[in-house]
């Protein structure tokens, strides 16, 4: 008589509790990973009826399973007893998605990213429960999700030839002059430009500690929209980088944005 293989304990629909917390968050591969009571679960298939069934991260030796439906649990398999809930893993994932979802914004740089995660874990205790990794082991992925969700292939150019402007901020985009090592790069907004028209009074001035590498400066043009007496309304309408600080290239920038033809020589 060939033996039967034991089936494990599964929960009914009525004894599941739907008010339990469901996260979703992408794996290294772009899959989805979903989060739910201390385990991880990848999904196994979608139903007929519109639900989906998940298997337990470790299937090979765990025959846990969760199936839902939108966002609700509908149905869970309990996982065998070597296969122990890990809440604390379960928080750095999300912690550790949540950077992911942060670098796609372009917003911070990626160490603050870093740093201000940590901060949150530390808070919470959970460096006490687990290893929170450093970060040279984290940018690399953080930097292509940037990358990819940004379109360009480099976010760290090493030369101002190498800069790319992403298209989504084509909007943005005043202007764009390179010819050989130089380059300059306009930024404006259209709300910004309108108001351009109609400023009287400007005032520039250009920085060299505030810029993004491999730019050796980053100018601004302010225009005043109505300062009195009694109040002062000046505002940043231009942001320009610049390769150099050679009179030239000024020139050529001021030219730029006064939309005064400039020969390109080739």
């Amino acid at each position: 008589m060939s033996q039967v293989e034991p089936v494990p304990s599964t929960s009914q629909h009525n004894n599941v509790d739907k008010t339990q917390e469901l996260c979703f968050v992408t794996s290294e591969r772009g899959g989805e990973i979903l989060l739910n009571d201390g385990y991880q679960y990848y999904k196994k298939r979608n139903n007929k009826n519109g639900s989906s069934r998940w298997n337990c991260k470790h299937k090979s030796k765990c025959r846990g399973t969760i199936t839902i439906k939108g966002n609700i649990i509908v149905n869970k398999v309990n996982h065998t007893n070597n296969c122990e809930p890990d809440h604390a893993g379960i928080e750095l994932k999300k912690e550790t998605n949540k950077w992911k979802v942060e670098s796609k914004e372009g917003a911070l740089p990626l160490q603050t990213i870093y740093n201000e995660g940590v901060n949150r874990l530390k808070d919470r205790g959970i460096n006490l429960l687990t290893r929170i990794p450093d970060f040279n082991n984290v940018k690399h992925g953080l930097y292509n999700s940037r990358r990819k969700e940004f379109g360009i292939c480099n976010i760290r150019p090493k030369t101002v030839n190498d800069f790319e402007v992403p298209i989504k901020y084509d909007d943005f985009l005043m202007a764009d002059y390179q010819q050989d090592a130089r380059r300059i790069v306009i930024f404006s907004s259209k709300e910004a430009r309108e108001k351009l028209k109609t400023v009287k009074h400007f005032f520039a001035d250009g920085t060299f500690k505030c810029v993004v590498p491999p730019f050796v400066q980053l100018y601004s043009i302010h225009g005043d929209l109505g300062s009195t007496k009694k109040s002062t309304h000046i505002l940043p309408l231009i942001y320009a980088l610049v390769s150099d600080k050679k009179e030239e290239t000024y020139q050529i920038m001021f030219q730029l944005i006064s939309h005064h033809p400039i020969e390109l020589r080739t």
